[in-house]
C-alpha cells in the first residue's frame, strides 16, 4: 500500500491489523484518483470511515487543501497518524476526528466539503445509512459542485430512494464498486428546465474549447458535471438518438423536449460529450474509448479524429 502520485509519491503506508477496516485496492485507488484529479486542487475532503487514511492522504498528496479523517477505532487512528507522519502531510490541513460516523452526520460542518469519501465496514448496510444521512442534509455536507464517492462490494449494491443526491456513475474494479453521487441541480432533476441548464453548460464548454480557451475552474466543473449527469440520464440529442442505455419513458420525454432542436446544436452537444471522454488530459482509457465510440455509433453518430487530438461527432 503506497501513495500513487503527488508530493508523497511512492511513500509506503501502514495497514490496520485485523478485518475491521475496508482498504481500497491499489487498482481501484489508481482508477479513482484518475477520475478525481481535476477536482482535487484546493478541495476540502472528508474521509468518513478513514481506516488507514490512504484515500485522504492521496488527496492531500495531489493538492487537496485539507482533509478531515474520521475514525472511531483507536488502532486505526494511530495508523493514520503514522501514515501522515511518514508522508510529511501531518499538520493543520490534516485533522483527525474520533467520532461515530452517524453521530458526526447529525452535526453538520461549518462549511460544506468538496469531496466526501465513504467506505465503511462491508456487509452491514452502513454505506446505505451514510448515503441516506448525507442525502437528508446534502446542502450542509456538499457544495453545489461537490462529489460523494462510496466504496462497496458489488454484492452490496442497490438503488436508494434519494431526494437531494443523484447517482452519476458506477465503476467496478474486481471486488470493489465505486459509486459517484452529485447534488441534484433541481428539486426534480427530470424537469425540462433542469435538463436544459445541463445542455447550456455543455454548449458553453464546447464553445470555449472550440475557441481554444481554457474554461475557468468553476465553468470547467459545471461542464464536466453536466456531461456526467447527461451520461446517466438517457442523453438524447435531437431526433431522439439514444446515447445511453435503458432510459425510463418520463426522463426520455423530458430530454427530448429540452434537447437542442437545431441539428448543428445537437452535433455540438454530442461532440462535447465525446471530447470530455476521449480527449480529456489524463483520462485516456482505450477500452473505455472503444465503448464510447460504440455507444455513439449505435446512437447514429460518427466519431471523427482531428489531427490536433480532438474529435468531432457527426450524424451518420
Amino acid at each position: 500500500m503506497r501513495v500513487i502520485a503527488g508530493t508523497a509519491r511512492g511513500r509506503r503506508l501502514q495497514s490496520v491489523p485485523g478485518s475491521g477496516t475496508r482498504p481500497i485496492t491499489d487498482r481501484a485507488k489508481e482508477a479513482l484518483f484518475s477520475i478525481l484529479q481535476p477536482e482535487l486542487p484546493g478541495a476540502r475532503v472528508l474521509d468518513l470511515f478513514a481506516g488507514t487514511g490512504q484515500v485522504g492522504i492521496e488527496a492531500l498528496s495531489r493538492g487537496a487543501a485539507a482533509c478531515d479523517f474520521n475514525e472511531l477505532a483507536p488502532e486505526a487512528l494511530k495508523v493514520i497518524q503514522a501514515n501522515l507522519a511518514v508522508t510529511g502531510l501531518a499538520g493543520p490541513e490534516a485533522r483527525l476526528m474520533r467520532r461515530d460516523a452517524f453521530r458526526l452526520l447529525d452535526s453538520p460542518p461549518q462549511r460544506p466539503y468538496d469531496l466526501v469519501f465513504v467506505a465503511p465496514p462491508q456487509y452491514k448496510g452502513l454505506w446505505k445509512r451514510a448515503v441516506m444521512a448525507l442525502d437528508a442534509a446534502c446542502a450542509a455536507w456538499l457544495g453545489p459542485e461537490g462529489l460523494l464517492v462510496v466504496q462497496i462490494d458489488p454484492r452490496e449494491g442497490e438503488d436508494l430512494p434519494l431526494d437531494a443526491l443523484v447517482l452519476t456513475d458506477r465503476r467496478h474494479y474486481g471486488s470493489v464498486e465505486l459509486r459517484f453521487y452529485r447534488p441534484a441541480l433541481d428539486d426534480d432533476l427530470d424537469a425540462p428546465r433542469a435538463v436544459a441548464r445541463l445542455f447550456d453548460a455543455v454548449r458553453e464548454g464546447n464553445r470555449l474549447l472550440d475557441q481554444g480557451v481554457v474554461p475557468a475552474e468553476a465553468d470547467r466543473a459545471a461542464w464536466f458535471r453536466a456531461m456526467d449527469v447527461l451520461d446517466v440520464l438517457p442523453a438524447t440529442p435531437a431526433g431522439g438518438a439514444r446515447v445511453t442505455a435503458a432510459p425510463d419513458a418520463a426522463a426520455t420525454a423530458d430530454l427530448r423536449e429540452a434537447a437542442p432542436a437545431d441539428p448543428a446544436a445537437a452535433e455540438s452537444w454530442a461532440t462535447g460529450w465525446a471530447r470530455a471522454r476521449l480527449t480529456a488530459k489524463g483520462k485516456k482509457n482505450f477500452k473505455e474509448a472503444d465503448r464510447i465510440r460504440d455507444l455513439l455509433k449505435a446512437a447514429g453518430w460518427e466519431v471523427r479524429d482531428n489531427r490536433d487530438g480532438t474529435v468531432e461527432v457527426r450524424k451518420l
